[in-house]
């Protein structure tokens, strides 16, 4: 097999792992499940950077699977987004309830603070 045929064939069996993954997702956005969805977030993150990773190095010229490509990425980012903003949202309603669930610091780890009275909520 010619290392084009080959390097279009990683990248084709690479967005339909990716669509399939967005599928579920998008199914997982209408339900209660806020920690699944979180952890495939960051499965769905690297996953992505393995493909545009697999893209750059193959240096292909546009061909079938450029415009599912972009449609796919697309779809990511949207979906992310919409992680985020529920994360958000999860994250507002615990503060609301006095439940502080952490501030980022400068090595980008998350420190969990506790409050120290959650008193107002009785």
């Amino acid at each position: 097999m010619d290392d084009h045929v080959i390097k279009v064939s990683r990248i084709e069996e690479l967005l339909d792992q990716l669509d399939h993954e967005l599928s579920a997702m998008s199914d997982m956005m209408t339900r209660n499940d806020d920690e699944e969805l979180a952890l495939r977030a960051v499965a769905l993150n690297e996953r992505i950077g393995i493909l545009v990773e697999e893209v750059q190095s193959a240096q292909l010229e546009p061909g079938s699977y450029t415009s599912r490509y972009q449609q796919l990425l697309t779809k990511a980012n949207v979906i992310m987004v919409g992680c985020f903003w529920r994360s958000m949202v999860v994250a507002d309603l615990m503060r609301d309830l006095g439940l502080d669930i952490g501030l980022y610091r400068g090595d980008g780890d998350i420190e969990m603070l506790k409050p120290e009275s959650v008193g107002h909520l009785a």
